[in-house]
C-alpha cells in the first residue's frame, strides 16, 4: 500500500497556510499545490513538496474534475494529480460556513465537508492541557489551534487563575471569529463604494443576505447598507464578560456537557439539545456544540442577525461612522433581549468587564 501522501491547495492562502503546519505535524508526506514554488521557501522543509498550478475553475466545478483526476491520475485542467496521492484536502473557505472541501481518493466521487473549528480544536482533559494549548497557540500563532472545550478541573483552581485561564482559552477563538466579520464587512464597504457589482460579488452578497436574516431590498446599495450594520466584529470585552457570566465560568451544566458558553437555545421540543433541569415540557432545548468555538460563533452570529438586538448593532454602526471605539460597555446597553433580567443584567456585564479590566482588549474599528 502507498504511502498517504496528502495534497493541499490554496497552501499560501488565508485558510490553507494555517491548515498547513497542522498537516505537516501529522507525520505524513505533505505536497503543496501553489501558483509560485518561491511562496513557500524555508516552509517545512523536508516535509513539503511543492506543485506549482493553477485553475481558472470555480471551487464547485473543480471538484468533479479533481475526483477524475485522482482516480485516472490525469490533469483537471492545469492541475495533475500524481498516482500516489491518497488523500486530498482542498483548503477552500466558504464565505458563509467556512467549511473545507475534503476529497477521498478511496471514494472520490464522494465529498466530504469539515467544520474549521473542529480541524483546529484540540481537546482538554485537564488544566495542565489547556495550560499546554494556549503556550502553543501562543508561540505558534499562525497555527490557529485552540481548546476544544473548557476541562472541569479548571473549578478547583486559585479564582485568580481560573479566569486567567478561562480569558486565555477564549481569547485566539473570539479573535479568529471576529478577524472573519472584519474581512467580510471591509469586502462590503468596498462593495458599497463601487458602481457596478461582479457576478461574483453579487453571490457573496446574496449569501451574506440568506446568512444574515436580510429581505429583499429594491437594489444592491440598499442591501449594502443595510448589511453593513448587521456584519461585524463584536467586542472582545463583551464576548468574553458574557461567556463568564452565562457559563458560570465554563461550570454549568451546559457548558461541560454542550460546550455551551453563552446559554444558547433551541426552540423546539423535537429538536436535539440539552433538557435544562426542571423543564421537561419546555419548548426549548440548550444548544450543544462540538467545541467551544462553535459555540463563540453561533453567539457572535446571533448578535449579528437576530431582530432582538437590533439596538446593540445601531449602536455599533454609530460608534465606526464616529470613528470611536467599539467596546462592550457601549455594545452591552443593546442587550435588553438577552436575559430576562433586563437592566440588571446589563448592569452585570458592564461590571464583569470593569472588574476584570477587559475594556482594555477593545481597540478602535476602521
Amino acid at each position: 500500500m502507498a504511502e498517504e501522501v496528502i495534497l493541499l491547495t490554496g497552501a499560501s492562502g488565508y485558510v490553507g497556510g494555517r491548515l498547513r503546519p497542522i498537516l505537516a505535524a501529522s507525520g505524513r508526506r505533505l505536497r503543496c499545490l501553489v501558483r509560485s514554488p518561491g511562496i513557500l521557501t524555508g516552509v517545512a522543509i523536508g516535509l513539503l513538496s511543492v506543485a506549482c498550478g493553477s485553475t481558472e475553475n470555480e471551487a464547485d466545478g473543480r471538484s468533479a474534475q479533481a475526483a477524475t483526476a485522482i482516480a485516472e491520475s490525469k490533469p483537471a485542467g492545469n492541475l495533475y494529480f500524481p498516482k500516489d496521492l491518497n488523500f486530498v484536502a482542498v483548503s477552500l473557505v466558504d464565505s458563509v460556513s467556512l467549511r473545507y472541501r475534503l476529497l477521498l481518493t478511496s471514494a472520490p466521487d464522494s465529498l466530504v465537508f469539515a467544520p474549521s473549528e473542529a480541524l483546529f480544536a484540540i481537546r482538554a482533559d485537564s488544566v495542565a492541557d489547556l495550560q499546554n494549548i494556549h503556550t502553543y497557540s501562543s508561540e505558534n500563532a499562525d497555527y490557529n489551534v485552540s481548546a476544544a472545550n473548557i476541562p472541569a478541573a479548571l473549578q478547583a483552581q486559585p479564582v485568580r487563575r481560573k479566569k486567567a485561564l478561562f480569558f486565555t482559552a477564549l481569547k485566539p477563538i473570539v479573535s479568529f471569529h471576529n478577524s472573519i466579520l472584519d474581512a467580510r464587512h471591509r469586502r462590503l464597504a468596498r462593495l458599497a463604494e463601487q458602481a457596478e457589482v461582479a457576478a461574483v460579488d453579487e453571490q457573496f452578497i446574496a449569501d451574506m443576505s440568506k446568512l444574515y436574516r436580510l429581505k429583499a431590498m429594491p437594489t444592491h446599495r440598499d442591501t449594502l447598507r443595510e448589511l453593513l450594520v448587521k456584519v461585524g466584529p463584536i467586542p472582545l470585552s463583551l464576548a468574553l464578560a458574557q461567556a463568564a457570566i452565562e457559563s458560570g465560568w465554563g461550570s454549568s451544566r451546559f457548558s461541560q456537557q454542550g460546550n455551551n458558553l453563552y446559554g444558547q437555545r433551541i426552540w423546539s421540543k423535537k429538536a436535539g439539545g440539552i433538557v435544562a433541569k426542571g423543564a421537561k415540557d419546555a419548548r426549548f432545548r440548550l444548544a450543544s456544540f462540538p467545541t467551544i468555538a462553535a459555540s463563540v460563533r453561533s453567539y457572535m452570529h446571533n448578535l449579528n442577525s437576530h431582530p432582538a438586538y437590533q439596538t446593540l448593532r445601531k449602536e455599533r454602526a454609530l460608534l465606526r461612522r464616529q470613528g470611536e471605539a467599539i467596546t462592550g460597555e457601549a455594545l452591552a446597553g443593546g442587550l435588553m433581549a438577552y436575559s430576562t433580567r433586563g437592566e440588571d443584567y446589563i448592569d452585570d456585564v458592564r461590571q464583569m468587564i470593569r472588574h476584570n479590566n477587559l475594556q482594555d482588549l477593545d481597540t478602535r474599528v476602521d
